[in-house]
């Protein structure tokens, strides 16, 4: 017999693989690279944008991270923001036309995944959901990861979970 949480894990993993069928799980190996980052204790956990402070980052910000050292993306790196501690994902390319490099800021917002990033993870959304449990009565609902580590306070360590078992 299961205890509610262990039943409510259950029904989690099960759902997370009918939500995101094979096809369209990210990749692997960057998954366990991001899961064993969010798990090591190296990364201080921030809010409200990918990176929000120096060395502090969101759940996101450390998938973003894991890019830039993989050298995954053009010439990833992180910028100061314009306003408050933070820090902007860009990368940047030499254009062919004019010998100069020129910086690319990514569209989405800041506490979105950069699309260089999703293509590269293979993640089809800026900001995954997960099925989460919401009250001891095993109620669930759909949230957004960024809402799960700014809103709902979740640790690396438990969104590490999610993740494993939903995408």
């Amino acid at each position: 017999m299961l205890t509610n949480t262990e039943q409510a894990m259950y029904n989690i993993q099960k759902l997370g693989q009918e939500i995101q069928p094979e096809e369209h799980r990210m990749k692997q190996d960057i998954k366990e690279k991001w899961l064993n980052a969010l798990r090591s204790g190296e990364y201080l956990q921030g809010k409200d944008s990918l990176q929000p402070a120096p060395n502090t980052f969101c759940c996101l910000g450390v998938l973003c991270d894991i890019a830039i050292k993989e050298g995954a993306v053009n010439n990833g790196h992180w910028i100061k923001a314009d306003e408050g501690n933070g820090f902007k994902f860009a990368s940047g390319m030499l254009s062919n036309e004019a010998d100069f490099y020129r910086q690319s800021y990514e569209e989405e917002e800041d506490g979105e995944l950069p699309r260089t990033v999703r293509r590269w993870a293979k993640i089809d959304s800026c900001n995954p959901q997960v099925l989460v449990t919401i009250n001891e009565e095993g109620h669930q609902k759909q949230l957004s990861l960024a809402e799960l580590n700014d809103t709902w306070n979740y640790d690396f360590r438990k969104i590490a979970d999610l993740i494993e078992h939903q995408l």
